[in-house]
């Protein structure tokens, strides 16, 4: 699919039978959390790190606390982005 400025992404891309970022974009996994604990979270970020196709994962949340999933998995940058994070 692409997006308005010609970005070719994909909407809940299949790494595995279980693992399915919400969004896929060069390499890039991108998972939106509006809830959700910070282990549970991590883990499932961790298991998108695990795959070959992954470069880099990008979680965009609405909570504070998420944050701390920010550094690096299995090699790979995690970079978090809050909006609207007043929890």
């Amino acid at each position: 699919m692409l997006a308005g400025n010609d970005v070719a992404f994909e909407r809940e891309h299949r790494l595995s039978a279980s693992d399915r970022p919400d969004f896929f974009i060069d390499g890039v996994a991108i998972e939106v959390k509006v809830v959700g604990s910070v282990p549970v979270v991590t883990r499932q970020l961790q298991r998108y790190a695990r795959h070959e196709s992954v470069s880099d994962v990008l979680l965009v949340t609405a909570k504070r606390a998420h944050m701390q999933c920010e550094g690096s998995l299995q090699g790979k940058p995690v970079k978090v982005v809050v909006i609207g994070g007043l929890f």
